[in-house]
């Protein structure tokens, strides 16, 4: 007959066992970075710039790449911590600056660059964005270059009071028609028709009022199609397309969760899985 073993002892391996598996979890995972060169006179995208990120930390890899025809690059897996953002073209001046990788992203970077002839200071920003918007292929739709895009922080700058209606007032092409009461009534674009509108990846009520849809803060980024040039999944029409995704909420109450959920479900399974072996042994 196999040895006896008492109940709190069990216990006590089965959670040691349990958050053991689940320290696994724990490693820090990488976070995809976006990012964009532009010519900081012109606003144009800067092709083949070579951008590098340095980690402080020894155990991190250093990564680079080359921005693509549209000025875009893109990097995987980034782990977190401080690098050394390198961008380099010929005939602008080299960019040396530390940015912060933080745990939760994607990372967007847009990076200005000034020409050797210009006494300028460089421009870098950066902002933590959804992972929604990767998710639903914002990021890569817009590397297509079919429509107009804009993320969190451009759209906070458009809404002077946090209504819908003030960022589609400032968006070329776009108007807000009013009722006779004054109020936000129908978004038309050039010529007076009118898209159809989504609220992620939902198509809205023809004639919904644009104020009554969301607040402007609460949007984590807008597509604008004009014509046929939506893409499939956003073409209900000939007229266009704008198409909202709102920020997800609670993202930090759900991280912590899901630290804490896997741990304990980890030391019941240990528990399980050592029963079952003393009961064997039996």
């Amino acid at each position: 007959m196999g040895p006896r073993w008492s109940i709190p002892f069990l216990v006590l391996v089965g959670l040691i066992a349990g958050f053991s598996l689940s320290g696994q979890d724990t490693a820090p995972q990488g976070i995809l970075v976006l990012g964009e060169v532009q010519d900081i006179r012109l606003s144009t995208p800067v092709r083949a710039a070579t951008v590098v990120l340095t980690p402080e930390a020894a155990d991190r890899p250093r990564r680079e790449t080359r921005t693509d025809q549209h000025g875009r690059f893109r990097l995987e897996s980034v782990l977190p911590g401080r690098y050394r953002l390198e961008v380099q073209f010929l005939g602008y001046h080299p960019i040396d600056e530390l940015v912060t990788i933080p745990r939760d992203g994607p990372m967007e970077l847009k990076v200005e660059i000034v020409p050797d002839a210009l006494e300028l200071d460089p421009v870098v920003v950066a902002s933590n964005t959804s992972g929604r918007l990767e998710r639903t292929g914002f990021f890569d739709r817009r590397d297509d270059r079919t429509g107009s895009f804009f993320v969190r922080e451009e759209l906070r700058e458009m809404a002077a009071t946090g209504l819908l209606s003030d960022v589609f007032q400032v968006i070329p092409g776009v108007r807000v028609q009013h009722t006779p009461f004054g109020q936000p009534s129908r978004v038309v674009l050039r010529g007076g028709c009118e898209p159809a509108l989504y609220l992620d990846g939902n198509e809205l009520i023809a004639g919904t009022p644009v104020d009554e849809v969301m607040n402007a803060y609460d949007l984590e980024g807008m597509e604008v199609y004009r014509g046929i040039m939506a893409p499939p999944q956003f073409s209900t029409g000939t007229c266009g397309a704008i198409v909202m995704w709102t920020r997800e909420p609670g993202r930090g109450a759900g991280d912590r969760a899901s630290l804490i959920f896997p741990t304990f479900t980890r030391a019941v399974a240990g528990l399980g899985a050592l029963g079952f072996a003393v009961y064997l042994a039996f």
